[in-house]
């Protein structure tokens, strides 16, 4: 488990509102301006039974809304959550932060949050990572998504967009501003992906893997002709029956397939185009 908020000035203290009855408590960064706590206890509940406090009993749940403030929350550069029990919608007061290295969210097998806001501002950092977050895969992109300012963008197992892109505002992602790195593990099918990343003129990696019932590249994808590296995977395994038409992808530089599980389908055949991806560099291509 672990906890990090960090902070680009020293002292910016943080106080926490347990919800317990014991008022707030604060919380002084370390030399490295970082609130950073690993498999660290942080307080013990007081309003549980007697025999409960000041222990660490995983079978006594309980659901508290927990009040988090910063002495100069305006300092704030950086969230991290990592196998965090938590509940209810994605704080949406994150927007508010000038998260300039961003905000990073690895749930795992406890507690995830239901639901992403829709009315959200906007999230201004570097990276906006989500990695098992949420109670079940999300249908639909927020628009404010579109709206942001990020770098890199990571949706492991965030959404199920198996529907139509104008069903799943998908489009959201292909505005947004300054994107480079685009890694995407979605239930996705041929038509899930909305045609505008091609006009995205940062965007240069994008990573499409995991639950992909995909049985061609998508032309959103290989319309891209400013991408430098493409990596496609499936651990489930794979059901690609062509590469697609790759002639646009005159950038591209590194292109992977890596597939892994008893459902292995690959093309036979070079794929098209690939005559005009001069850059080209790098071909990989490995099913086990």
């Amino acid at each position: 488990t672990a906890f990090q908020v960090s902070s680009s000035i020293p002292g910016n203290t943080m106080t926490i509102d347990f919800n317990d009855g014991t008022g707030e408590h604060n919380f002084n960064p370390n030399n490295g301006n970082n609130h950073r706590y690993n498999n660290s206890i942080l307080h013990y509940y007081q309003d549980v039974p007697p025999e409960l406090i000041n222990t660490v009993t995983p079978s006594y749940n309980v659901r508290r809304f927990i009040k988090l403030r910063f002495r100069f929350p305006e300092y704030i550069t950086y969230f991290e959550f990592q196998n965090f029990g938590v509940h209810g919608e994605f704080p949406k007061r994150l927007g508010m932060f000038n998260l300039t290295t961003g905000f990073r969210a690895s749930l795992g097998t406890v507690s995830r949050f239901n639901s992403l806001p829709t009315d959200m501002r906007g999230f201004n950092g570097r990276d906006l990572i989500f990695l098992n977050s949420f109670t079940t895969p999300l249908t639909e992109v927020p628009m404010w998504v579109g709206q942001s300012i990020i770098t890199n963008v990571t949706f492991n197992n965030t959404f199920n967009l198996s529907a139509l892109p104008s069903a799943t505002n998908i489009e959201a992602i292909g505005k947004i501003k300054n994107l480079t790195t685009l890694s995407l593990t979605a239930n996705l099918n041929n038509n899930s992906l909305f045609d505008n990343l091609k006009t995205n003129p940062t965007l240069r990696s994008i990573v499409v893997s995991g639950n992909v019932n995909l049985t061609t590249i998508p032309s959103a994808i290989t319309n891209c002709s400013q991408i430098t590296d493409l990596s496609y995977g499936n651990s489930g395994g794979s059901y690609l029956t062509s590469w697609g038409d790759l002639s646009l992808m005159t950038s591209l530089n590194s292109f992977t397939h890596s597939a892994a599980g008893n459902n292995i389908s690959t093309p036979l055949t070079v794929p098209i185009g690939i005559v005009n991806c001069t850059n080209l560099k790098s071909y990989f291509c490995r099913n086990s």
